[in-house]
């Protein structure tokens, strides 16, 4: 898998793929229900694409887009961290991931199981600029709807969770980790196969759940044919 620089997926997918409820499909209805919404959600699509050209768009989130089919930046192999502290910025509501889903896969689509990612809430709202709705955007921003939960487990820690290739919510919860709400969170991604300096700014701060504070401001880059680049990182708890 692309590093966690890259693109949530193509804005078609994410525009056709969107689902109103918030739990798994159940029924025949429900998926017919569901491919007409997805063959009209097409239909505005390529007329956007047809009469924009080589135009910016600005597609807001989730007004006009869902959002990422993913729960946090969790792309193998690199998870953000300055070496004592990892850190876990969710972009959906982690009480509704699912317990065993591995994040290391870092997407998850919706299929005949049901909606994927887009089951849990969006914790951020913000916009997608792009020419082309078919391709990787040029830019994505994001920042908080309010609390958006942070979590912080020791390096050491997250390094043995990750010894076998997953990660999970149950191993999460069962793990010493810090739990936390950003008050403010901001991020501004310069995607791969978008931009051609694609680059993560990502800044927040906020109270874990104990009363200290915290904040936290990183700062990544991925260049073709390159590994990852954590340019600057920087996590502070009181």
């Amino acid at each position: 898998m692309k590093t966690n620089i890259c693109i949530l997926i193509p804005l078609l997918m994410l525009l056709v793929l969107a689902c109103d409820n918030h739990r798994p499909l159940d029924s025949d209805s429900e998926n017919q229900e569901i491919s007409a919404r997805h063959h009209n959600a097409n239909a505005g699509v390529n007329a956007t694409a047809s009469a924009a050209g080589n135009r910016l768009i600005r597609l807001r989130v989730p007004e006009d887009n869902p959002g990422p089919p993913f729960y946090a930046r969790t792309a193998r192999p690199f998870i953000y961290h300055d070496g004592n502290w990892a850190i876990l910025v969710f972009y959906r509501n982690p009480d509704q991931i699912p317990a065993n889903f591995n994040l290391l896969d870092f997407f998850h689509m919706p299929g005949p199981d049901g909606p994927g990612a887009f089951a849990a809430d969006l914790m951020v709202s913000g916009h997608i600029l792009t020419t082309d709705p078919f391709a990787n955007p040029k830019q994505t921003r994001f920042s908080g709807n309010g609390d958006v939960p942070v979590w912080f487990v020791p390096w050491s820690v997250m390094q043995e969770l990750l010894s076998d290739d997953t990660l999970t919510m149950a191993e999460l919860n069962a793990a010493d980790v810090v739990k936390g709400s950003a008050v403010r969170f901001t991020e501004t991604l310069h995607p791969h196969g978008g931009h051609p300096n694609p680059k993560l700014v990502m800044g927040g701060s906020g109270a874990l759940e104990d009363g200290r504070g915290f904040s936290f401001n990183f700062v990544g880059m991925d260049h073709p044919g390159e590994p990852h680049k954590l340019i600057h990182i920087d996590i502070s708890i009181d």
